[in-house]
């Protein structure tokens, strides 16, 4: 899955995601794990985990650096034309 589709498909309040594509959520110390796609149940392992919010940040960076080489490319056309 890609980072856009993992945020797509976040059951509301899941903070987490495991490498198996089970969505989590922290709160207060405690871990819960989205179960058939219904209902969160308590965690009982401790697992690998990426943040949502980390990557809703790369995505994020990732259009900044995009609209950045877009317009170095722009510049450099506007430069060739001169």
């Amino acid at each position: 899955m890609i980072d856009q589709e993992i945020l797509d498909n976040a059951p509301e309040g899941s903070t987490h995601i495991d490498e198996d594509g089970t969505y989590f959520k922290r709160t207060y110390g405690q871990a819960y794990c989205w179960v058939n796609k219904s209902t969160w149940m308590t965690a009982n392992k401790s697992r690998a985990m990426r943040s949502l919010a980390d990557i809703k940040r790369i995505i994020d960076l990732e259009g900044v650096a995009s609209l950045a080489k877009n317009n170095v490319a722009s510049e450099q056309l506007l430069e060739e034309q001169e």
